[in-house]
């Protein structure tokens, strides 16, 4: 499926100050393809509903210190059946108050950024490595990150993506098993023998992109690649 118009991309760029990179003929050439085949997952949808909810009760009785503090368990949003899920490190307050992944100003950019390659909440699914917010939006400890983690690639497994957006060098550290930080992964898509024949593509966090606005640039190249990988798969 092609974009319909271009306002959400021309939104896109002015709004995260990309104006002198693209030129008239790269935005009107922008196509993107998000019309995924969906048979096969659709006929296990039933199941996977059951296999999240007992997943999510396993999370729920984990004995972790950030239950103490947190509100909400924050476990996953969106469709289910996506072709595409999005992973982030940890939910921040507004997350937390709502019990719901990516609220709030980050939640606002994550939304622009995705949409700006045809991506909604209709085929994606969202959740976060950690599944409670740390004290004072803290960054998630190693020991945190390692409790959950075995839950977080269950879900995904369960969820069953083509694609893998990891968001933030924790996140795609911790997924990809390797010491690269996001600046050396960033560009590229990789494979993982956890998760066979998911193309995972590691990109900026939109919390940092709102600190630092000096790298809002790559992450629309980043989308462009993104966006590409997945208009060849489609139309194969």
């Amino acid at each position: 499926m092609n974009i319909k118009n271009t306002k959400s991309f021309m939104q896109f760029y002015n709004e995260l100050g990309l104006n002198e990179v693209f030129s008239k003929k790269t935005s009107g050439k922008l196509k993107i393809n998000t019309n995924f085949k969906k048979g096969k997952i659709l006929s296990t949808s039933k199941n996977k509903e059951k296999l999240l909810k007992n997943l999510e009760a396993e999370i729920l009785n984990l004995d972790i210190g950030l239950k103490d503090t947190a509100t909400n368990l924050v476990f996953g949003s969106g469709n289910v059946n996506a072709d595409v899920m999005v992973l982030g490190d940890a939910p921040d307050s507004e997350d937390d108050r709502e019990g719901q992944p990516f609220q709030g100003e980050i939640g606002n950019l994550l939304e622009k950024i995705l949409g700006s390659i045809g991506l909604t909440n209709k085929n994606t699914y969202l959740s976060n490595l950690v599944f409670w917010r740390p004290p004072g939006n803290r960054i998630a400890n190693q020991d945190e990150v390692n409790l959950c983690l075995p839950y977080t690639e269950k879900h995904i497994k369960i969820i069953n993506p083509k694609y893998l957006i990891l968001l933030g060098g924790i996140t795609s550290k911790s997924i990809l098993k390797t010491e690269k930080n996001i600046t050396q992964l960033r560009g590229s898509y990789y494979a993982s023998k956890f998760f066979e024949k998911v193309q995972i593509f590691p990109i900026f966090h939109p919390k940092f992109l709102i600190q630092n606005s000096l790298e809002k640039k790559k992450t629309w190249f980043d989308l462009l690649y993104i966006s590409k990988i997945i208009n060849n798969k489609g139309n194969e």
